[in-house]
């Protein structure tokens, strides 16, 4: 996924670490990752955290992951929305019995609807959201796919 279609707001995160009066360097050894350099790319926008740095730069900061996110909470997609539940794709997958590979097809907006109706009850509760939020979330994603 690239920077450019990344949910998360650089700007957000480094008004939020000052609000926690933490250095680039002491944010990036409570996360687990390697020197204050990674997260000068976090808040300058040339790259992004992973779905599990996400949730720990989230609790650190003593935000909802959702704050860390340009889109509303309400019109997230799915991909936005596994990674507000700090999932990666295998891990999603795993939880509503489907392979990595059909995860990524339904966060690019391509899924079978038969398929996808059985899977959507299971998909909100691993996500943290209910049914008709996926659904709509699928529904964004499809928008912008056309």
């Amino acid at each position: 996924m690239s920077p450019a279609r990344a949910p998360m707001d650089p700007k957000r995160l480094r008004s939020l670490r000052e609000r926690a009066r933490l250095t680039q360097h002491q944010l990036a050894r409570a996360v687990g990752v390697v020197g204050g350099e990674r997260v000068s790319r976090w808040e300058s926008g040339r790259s992004t955290p992973r779905p599990g740095a996400l949730g720990r730069i989230a609790e650190i900061l003593d935000v909802p992951v959702e704050t860390l996110f340009i889109a509303p909470a309400g019109s997230a997609t799915l991909w936005e929305q596994r990674l507000s539940a700090g999932l990666t794709i295998a891990q999603l997958a795993r939880t509503v019995y489907v392979s990595s590979r059909t995860v990524v097809r339904w966060e690019n907006g391509d899924f079978e609807s038969d398929v996808f109706t059985r899977r959507v009850s299971l998909l909100a509760g691993r996500l943290g959201v209910s049914a008709p939020r996926v659904e709509q979330a699928l529904r964004g994603t499809r928008g912008q796919n056309s």
